[in-house]
């Protein structure tokens, strides 16, 4: 069941999950992009898992993403079977 009020029709261009969608494509949402770019140093594993999934709603136009995003997520995963 879809939403009245999240349903869009015939629009030239929506914004879905971080990205604008239009009939030519895809891009990066321009909000997003600054929340990226100016998203604070992270002071603890929780704030770098929110600073994680913000950012894999744009790694498609991140050139290099799994090599800068690899070391962050083996600290979380070591960080994690440490206190588990």
């Amino acid at each position: 069941m879809v939403l009245a009020k999240k349903l869009q029709l015939y629009q030239p261009e929506i914004i879905v999950v971080g990205r604008k969608c239009m009939y030519e494509g895809q891009e990066p949402n321009v909000t997003t992009v600054e929340k990226v770019i100016k998203w604070p140093e992270c002071k603890d594993m929780s704030e770098m898992k929110r600073f994680l999934e913000m950012v894999d709603t744009v790694r498609n136009w991140i050139k290099g993403f799994v090599e800068v995003i690899d070391p962050l997520t083996k600290l979380i995963r070591i960080t994690k079977s440490k206190f588990s």
